[in-house]
């Protein structure tokens, strides 16, 4: 055997062997398998709600003749949002002008808010403060749909309560006696 087909041996071998080597790598390498789970939790919300105001009593006015006076008073409210919505939500209210109790004809001006310091807010420990955005002063109507208190999207989550303080000018020619009229107060979804 000459030093050339020995050396040609020698290769061929060592070629067989790596065909070989590549081959079982190929057929008995493991390849890390993963396998991988998702974990879902499933939240439900709760009903938007509110607490009514009670009924409430501006303060005496004692007439002079000489000069309009004013007068205070103030109405709670209470709202609770679980609905995990963080939709917002809007306060609105209606309310006729004061009739006197026993000459309906009698009157007196619009009651307001007058500014958003007028509405000291309550919040529940752990509740996400409401961004107001309500234009102030607030006139009292039988018919105004706009908000005197609301909460901006991903705002206003819990439980809040609102001492709302009311403004009142009793004019200097008003008739004694009691002036009454109904606070209606709404709650919706949404702060527009």
């Amino acid at each position: 055997m000459s030093h050339f087909s020995a050396i040609r041996n020698l290769h061929k071998l060592v070629a067989s062997l790596m065909v070989a080597a590549l081959f079982a790598a190929a057929f008995f390498t493991t390849t890390p398998s993963a396998s991988a789970a998702d974990g879902t939790v499933t939240l439900s919300g709760g009903t938007l709600t509110i607490t009514a105001p009670e009924n409430f009593a501006f303060t005496a006015v004692t007439l002079d003749g000489l000069s309009d006076k004013p007068t205070t008073g103030v109405f709670t409210v209470g709202v609770n949002d679980p609905t995990g919505s963080n939709a917002g939500w809007r306060l609105t209210a209606t309310m006729g002008v004061l009739t006197h109790s026993v000459n309906v004809a009698k009157t007196l001006p619009a009651t307001t808010i007058a500014s958003s310091a007028a509405v000291a807010v309550t919040d529940t420990t752990g509740a996400t403060a409401a961004t107001n955005s309500a234009v102030y002063p607030y006139t009292f109507s039988a018919t105004n749909t706009l908000p005197f208190y609301n909460a901006a999207a991903d705002t206003g989550q819990g439980s809040h309560s609102y001492a709302v303080t009311t403004s009142q000018v009793v004019p200097k020619n008003s008739l004694a006696g009691t002036y009454t009229a109904t606070l209606t107060v709404t709650l919706s979804s949404g702060p527009a």
